[in-house]
């Protein structure tokens, strides 16, 4: 098997190469290769493991006995690996994530796909008119040890390329998750995007002048922003606002 592109052919070089989401996207190819009648397993134990493992991996396949499979099969890994997985790693790698939170995380270097009807801001706007509410925006950001970017989809439909200092706020409405707010604006004078607080709903927005040199201003606590006029717009608002935003992506 293979993992993060090396070649994986003995229970050291796992250990010494492994991270999870590369692990579960290899994963059949574990059953397949790594199986004690090909590998030399330095204890019974680690046979042990991998039985765990590969039928905790066949569960999930066919969705039968989860619970009690999956808690022995984490738990028969983080052995295996000589590395703690936890049920919440598996959730931000298979996508069982929890949709109404505040923040959601996508797994860096792979893909998170939001539940819901791709829509253009006037499409969103109006729906969320027809039902006399706001569209509730969530925070995307990568989690993980290894950075990197993730691609965000809505209903299967790629939104955007997400790197790992970055964040972006999708909207929702009961549920379905509609559209992405613009992270990054630029008109004739200055630069607006939004810097990650790891962690925290509010970002930071950076506002670059251009008119004599390069001005840089910090502006903390924003979940949206656009333009009014030319000049910037910025809120820390849990709903989207209803103002008259000019070229925003709202």
């Amino acid at each position: 098997m293979k993992l993060n592109n090396v070649i994986i052919l003995t229970i050291a070089d796992f250990r010494r190469h492994f991270n999870f989401p590369a692990f579960w996207n290899s994963r059949k190819s574990f059953i397949r290769d790594m199986n004690p009648e090909k590998l030399s397993f330095y204890t019974h134990e680690d046979k042990e493991n991998f039985d765990k493992i590969a039928a905790w991996i066949n569960a999930e396949q066919n969705q039968s006995n989860m619970e009690e499979v999956r808690k022995s099969g984490l738990s028969a890994l983080s052995l295996f690996a000589k590395c703690n997985v936890t049920e919440k790693d598996l959730k931000k790698v298979i996508g069982m994530l929890d949709y109404t939170a505040s923040i959601i995380y996508a797994p860096s270097n792979g893909v998170l796909n939001l539940p819901g009807e791709c829509m253009s801001e006037k499409d969103a706007k109006d729906y969320a008119k027809s039902l006399s509410v706001k569209e509730k925006l969530h925070k995307i950001e990568i989690e993980g040890e290894d950075l990197r970017f993730a691609s965000i989809y809505i209903d299967g439909r790629e939104m955007c390329i997400l790197k790992n200092d970055e964040c972006v706020y999708a909207t929702e409405i009961n549920g379905t998750f509609l559209r992405l707010l613009d992270n990054r604006l630029a008109n004739s004078s200055r630069t607006l995007y939004l810097e990650n607080c790891p962690g925290k709903f509010e970002s930071t927005l950076i506002e670059e002048r251009f008119s004599i040199g390069t001005k840089v201003t910090r502006h903390e606590g924003v979940t949206q922003f656009g333009f009014v006029n030319g000049k910037p717009f910025f809120s820390n608002a849990e709903y989207v606002d209803e103002l008259p935003i000019e070229n925003n992506g709202l």
